[in-house]
């Protein structure tokens, strides 16, 4: 049921799957991977991605537990405000992205 939107997603450069030509759908995503999808579905719908320093959120602990493939895009997230830090200073990049974290980074999104 979800391939014609994998197809559509990865077509149009929004994802790019986990290594070797695999997809892994049903696999938990990552709050880094999630920001480079919205940071790559941003650039694909024209939106304004220039803000990318890293000096705001490299103020969190565990910015650069980021992977390099992904600071561009969790900085980009931070600073639009689509991903934050938690209580603890923590921004988690390779936690899991849970439905509450996926749908209110959505709705971020879409009120930006």
């Amino acid at each position: 049921w979800y391939t014609d939107s994998i197809a559509w997603a990865a077509d149009n450069g929004i994802v790019n799957g986990v290594g070797d030509g695999q997809f892994a759908p049903n696999q938990s995503i990552t709050r880094e991977e999630l920001a480079v999808m919205m940071y790559n579905y941003a650039k694909f719908s024209k939106a304004d991605v220039s803000n990318t320093s890293n000096t705001e959120v490299a103020k969190l602990a565990d910015y650069q537990k980021s992977s390099a493939w992904a600071q561009t895009a969790m900085a980009w997230a931070y600073n639009t405000g689509l991903i934050q830090g938690d209580e603890n200073n923590l921004l988690n990049p390779q936690g899991t992205a849970t439905r509450a974290e996926v749908a209110t980074i959505l709705q971020r999104y879409l009120e930006k």
